[in-house]
């Protein structure tokens, strides 16, 4: 049987938090945070996570050769 074992910690050679790690730290928080913010601006939020849940929805009930009623 084999396992995953991670290395121990602090890693060798350990982290560099430079300035152009926090940078790219900075960028990364706001591209994850820019579809909370989309969100938060529409009348009505959940008309676009329904779509979003229906678009993938669909082709998956393809694959298990299913059938969806149109929606009202």
């Amino acid at each position: 049987m084999r396992a995953f074992v991670p290395d121990p910690l602090p890693p060798v050679p350990p982290l560099r938090l430079d300035s152009q790690f926090q940078t790219t730290l900075e960028a990364t928080g706001t591209a994850v945070g820019r579809p909370d913010a989309i969100g938060a601006s529409l009348p009505d939020p959940s008309l676009s996570t329904n779509s979003h849940v229906r678009k993938e929805a669909v082709p998956s009930a393809r694959i298990e050769g299913m059938r969806l009623l149109p929606t009202l």
